[in-house]
């Protein structure tokens, strides 16, 4: 943006470490630990495999707990405006992917 930068480490899912530079030659560093692996014979059950666990635990809570369809932290019409930011700015860019064309058969 225009008063700064945010650098997340790789990989996104699972960054330990966040870097705010504001343009003013001293970036912020934020280090933190992942969550612990939960205790399961789950063959998924691996460090690193945690990093969506807030994102389950919000769509659980708005399923179960809110009944609701979607959850109140990133409602739907915020996803539909991110893909379509998204979309304008590769299109804007230029980048182009093969699925971005509808196949002749269909």
């Amino acid at each position: 943006g225009s008063k700064g930068r945010l650098v997340i480490d790789a990989p996104a899912h699972t960054p330990t470490r966040v870097r705010v530079d504001r343009g003013t030659g001293d970036a912020e560093l934020f280090e933190f630990a992942l969550p612990k692996p939960a205790v399961s014979a789950s063959a998924f059950n691996f460090g690193g495999s945690v990093g969506l666990s807030y994102e389950a635990a919000a769509v659980t809570r708005a399923i179960l707990h809110d009944r609701a369809t979607e959850c109140a932290e990133y409602p739907l019409s915020e996803s539909l405006f991110l893909a379509g930011l998204m979309d304008t700015i590769r299109r804007d860019l230029g980048v182009v992917y093969d699925a971005d064309f509808t196949p002749s058969y269909l």
